[in-house]
């Protein structure tokens, strides 16, 4: 029986996140998961925090959140908003409120048991978007704040009729009592919200919307789960997290999702006020880099691989045990790198009608993941950028701030003290200095 390459490299798009129905089937938790830590951390007796989930990029996080959801929503109304499907990767810190508007907005997958029509928030994610193309104003820092609160009103209008009307007009009449406009003016408000308001009424807004939520539908703490934020260019993830004061004043619990990077970016002020919550990567390689690959994370991925293909079609079949090993080892523990060198290598034997994954296909998928892992700064490249550092006396921003908490983490590693295992080996070769 010929083997369909097609469906299986379907099976394996790394772009593809699988429905909260679908995980059962294809997800494989880890030995270590966050579930209980999170739990913890967000029992209803705590005292409010906000989260970080950090994780390695394309770890599986969300994958993770999928299953944490259903433990949660029996203490909390849930709100799960991706930012990384929300917005581009130059938008701000207010860009972020934005999302989180959105997110608040999300309620209908929670209302009446948690089946909601999806064309209706699609609809008012659509309607979002365009009011933000229509009415927002491009300055330096992004998002004016009355061009944010104008798309918050104006996408609560424009939800189609349905279980969510009478939510969305309360929130709509909660924005504009923030912004201190009577209601009998509101036809006026392009006009009125021409006038910037104080930078607090953005909070006061999301105060607004969480309030209206709580009091028409929740009868729950509402909860955010934040997700994206690894997304990002890392000026927009580090701002966020420096602004303390903003993720603080969130008017509930939320948990934002983050690469470890950030924990670097962080000082020890946000530190105090955030819980830190690290998703543990699975160790494929020993921190001497000498290979070593623990039963228990071969068996992980010889899960994940099973659980992924059709009835009637074995691992074995697919792809015997020695490029199945090779592949973790490559994977770097990383769930979504692992997928998709699983991918690139369907591919490959596609295109040259293998009977299964050989070496040369396997060669293929890895060789494809180097390529995307991208340059990162010579040593030469990071003096240069400490230099102008030391002479400017300011911190380095884009690319340049990444590629110097990347170089540090390096050093640390180098230096024997195995504070970030999780070098790639797809791209040690290619490491600075």
């Amino acid at each position: 029986m010929a083997i369909d390459w097609h469906e299986i490299r379907h099976r394996f798009d790394p772009l593809a996140r699988p429905t909260p129905h679908e995980v059962p089937h294809i997800y494989v938790r880890r030995p270590a998961g966050l579930t209980a830590d999170l739990i913890v951390h967000l029992r209803p007796e705590v005292p409010e925090r906000i989260c970080l989930l950090l994780g390695q990029r394309s770890s599986g996080k969300t994958t993770e959140l999928l299953q944490v959801m259903a433990d949660l929503q029996v203490h909390y109304l849930v709100v799960v908003v991706d930012l990384g499907d929300v917005l581009p990767e130059t938008f701000g810190i207010l860009d972020v409120l934005f999302a989180l508007g959105v997110a608040l907005y999300r309620v209908g997958e929670e209302v009446a048991s948690g089946q909601l029509d999806r064309r209706l928030y699609t609809d008012l994610l659509a309607g979002m978007g365009n009011s933000a193309q229509k009415w927002v104003e491009r300055r330096q820092d992004g998002l004016v704040i009355p061009a944010l609160a104008k798309a918050l009103v104006l996408a609560a209008r424009s939800i189609a009729p349905g279980p969510v009307v009478d939510i969305t007009e309360k929130i709509a009449e909660r924005v504009l009592d923030a912004l201190r406009v009577e209601r009998s003016e509101s036809t006026d408000i392009e006009r009125r919200l021409e006038q910037e308001p104080r930078p607090g009424e953005v909070l006061d807004c999301l105060r607004a919307i969480v309030e209206a939520l709580e009091h028409t539908v929740a009868r729950r703490p509402l909860l955010l789960l934040a997700d994206g934020l690894d997304a990002f260019h890392p000026d927009l993830a580090f701002n966020v997290a420096r602004r303390e004061d903003i993720l603080s004043a969130l008017p509930c619990r939320a948990v934002f999702v983050a690469p470890p990077d950030l924990r670097i970016a962080l000082g020890a002020p946000a530190l105090h006020k955030l819980d830190l919550i690290g998703l543990p990567n699975l160790r494929v390689t020993d921190p001497d880099g000498r290979g070593g690959l623990p039963d228990a994370t071969l068996q992980f991925f010889d899960e994940l691989v099973g659980r992924r293909l059709p009835d009637g079609l074995s691992r074995e079949r697919l792809l015997e045990d020695e490029q199945l090993a090779r592949l973790a080892r490559t994977s770097g523990g990383v769930i979504r790198d692992f997928v998709r060198m699983v991918y690139e290598a369907c591919g490959y034997a596609a295109q040259e009608s293998k009977s299964h994954l050989d070496g040369a296909c396997i060669d293929h998928g890895i060789d494809e993941l180097a390529q995307t892992m991208g340059p990162r700064a010579r040593l030469e490249n990071v003096r240069a950028i400490l230099a102008r550092v030391a002479k400017d006396h300011v911190l380095p921003t884009g690319p340049e701030a990444l590629d110097l908490i990347h170089h540090n983490l390096v050093l640390l590693y180098r230096l024997g003290r195995h504070t970030w295992y999780d070098v790639h080996p797809a791209v040690k070769e290619d490491l600075p200095g």
